[in-house]
C-alpha cells in the first residue's frame, strides 16, 4: 500500500537528512520512475488554503478538492514565492523565482524565451501538452503559452477599466471539461500534459456587499 502523508511540517534540513539515513540503512526502495506518466495541472486562483476542507476549515465546500488530499499526499508547507497570478504561475512551469524569469506583477514583461519550462520539457520528450485558461493575467502575450502544441486562451473580454483595458469574464466551470475530450483520445497513444487555470472563486459567485 502507498504511503500517505498528511500534514507533516517537517524542515527541508530534516526530510533531507531522513532520506540520506533511510537510503544508507536500505529501509526505502528506490522510487518507481514516473516515466511515461500522465499528468494533470490544476490551479486555482486567489484561493487561500484555510478555506479549504483539507486544510481544517470546517465550512469548506470543496470535497473533490478535499478527497483528492484524502487519497494522495497533502503539502501543508507548500507556498508561491509571489501572491500574483502571472509571476506565479512562471515560476510554477519553471521552477524559477521571480529574479530569475524577470516577471513580477500581472500585464508586464514576458517569460524568457530561452527559459525551458514544464510544457518544452514534456513536449521535447514526446508528450501531449495542452492548457486551458480561464484569466486574461496568463494570455498568450506574456510568454507562458510556449511548448505547449494547444494554449486555449480564448476568453470572452468586457472593455471595461482595468488590465489593457480588457477584462476577462469569469471562467465558467464548464470550459474546464474541454480537457477530457482532448486528453481522453490521445493517452492511449502518447502521454499527456493537461494543465487547466481556474478563474477566481470571487469572480465565478457574486459576493454579496457586507
Amino acid at each position: 500500500m502507498r504511503p500517505k502523508l498528511k500534514g507533516l511540517p517537517v524542515s527541508g534540513a530534516v526530510a533531507g537528512t531522513l532520506l540520506l539515513l533511510a537510503s544508507a540503512c536500505g529501509w526505502m526502495q528506490r522510487p518507481r520512475s514516473a516515466a511515461g506518466f500522465n499528468l494533470l495541472l490544476v490551479t486555482l486562483d486567489t484561493v487561500r488554503a484555510d478555506h479549504v476542507g483539507a486544510y481544517g476549515y470546517r465550512d469548506g465546500e470543496t470535497p473533490n478538492l478535499d478527497r483528492l488530499a484524502a487519497e494522495g499526499v497533502r503539502f501543508a508547507e507548500a507556498s508561491s514565492p509571489v501572491p500574483l497570478t502571472l509571476p506565479s504561475h512562471a515560476s510554477i512551469l519553471s521552477g524559477l523565482l521571480p529574479p530569475e524569469h524577470g516577471l513580477r506583477n500581472n500585464g508586464l514583461g514576458r517569460f524568457p524565451d530561452a527559459a525551458p519550462t514544464l510544457a518544452t520539457q514534456l513536449t521535447a520528450a514526446g508528450y501531449r501538452t495542452g492548457a486551458f485558461i480561464g484569466a486574461f493575467v496568463l494570455d498568450h502575450r506574456y510568454g507562458l503559452g510556449r511548448g505547449f502544441e494547444s494554449y486555449d486562451d480564448d476568453i470572452p473580454r468586457d472593455t471595461v477599466a482595468g488590465l489593457d483595458g480588457s477584462i476577462a469574464k469569469p471562467l465558467i466551470p464548464a470550459k474546464v471539461l474541454v480537457v477530457l475530450p482532448w486528453a481522453i483520445p490521445l493517452i492511449v497513444g502518447r502521454p499527456v500534459l493537461a494543465a487547466a487555470q481556474v478563474a477566481p472563486p470571487s469572480v465565478l459567485f457574486k459576493t454579496p456587499p457586507p
